[in-house]
């Protein structure tokens, strides 16, 4: 019974040691749907915009890891 209660305790300590570990990713790939307005479309230009898009942009500035944004069409996706 000892031996169980120490083994489970060891399996506890190590989880909470390895949540201390961090991010070492520079950069992302998020794929999404390019025909969701407004949380994703293309613009006149052809280049990706929306919310989705601009919460991306906020989330690389917050993390300074690269998001590397496709839209593609449903079916792809």
């Amino acid at each position: 019974m000892v031996f169980w209660l120490v083994a489970v305790g060891c399996l506890f300590v190590g989880e909470a040691s390895s949540s201390d570990n961090k991010i070492t990713a520079k950069s992302i790939r998020v794929v999404m749907d390019n025909n969701y307005p407004p949380y994703a479309f293309l613009d006149a230009k052809g280049n990706l915009q929306g919310i989705l898009i601009d919460q991306w942009r906020l989330w690389e500035q917050k993390t300074g890891i690269k998001a590397a944004i496709s839209g593609i069409d449903w079916g792809e996706a």
